[in-house]
């Protein structure tokens, strides 16, 4: 896990390597959504998993805290969802682009962050 924007953004990134490695199943991983956001002071939670279908293709859950907008943040990858819930998937050569993709979208906002252009 790696965190951003002074501890504010958690994220996870699960490659096709890592799903080797340790052996994990696509159903697996879905419980690893939730528990980015449960760390103090994170008010955006992302997991990133590579696909196995296309390499070049991530798939992103967000969560965050009431305040963040994770399905406008979602919806600038084409994909959407709920406030605080959203998905996305994201065309990125690796899994270092797909990251910087998403965070050039979260820019401090206050207290808080918001989701830019």
């Amino acid at each position: 896990m790696r965190y951003y924007l002074d501890g504010r953004v958690a994220m996870v990134v699960i490659t096709n390597d890592d799903k080797k490695r340790l052996n994990l199943r696509e159903e697996d991983l879905g419980i690893i959504s939730p528990i980015t956001r449960e760390i103090s002071g994170v008010i955006v939670g992302i997991t990133m998993r590579q696909s196995r279908v296309d390499p070049t293709k991530f798939k992103i859950s967000v969560r965050s805290e009431p305040g963040f907008p994770a399905n406008e943040l979602c919806a600038a990858f084409g994909g959407g969802g709920h406030p605080c819930a959203a998905g996305a998937e994201i065309p990125a050569a690796n899994a270092k682009v797909a990251a910087a993709l998403i965070l050039k979208h979260i820019v401090p906002s206050g207290d808080g962050l918001a989701v830019t252009d």
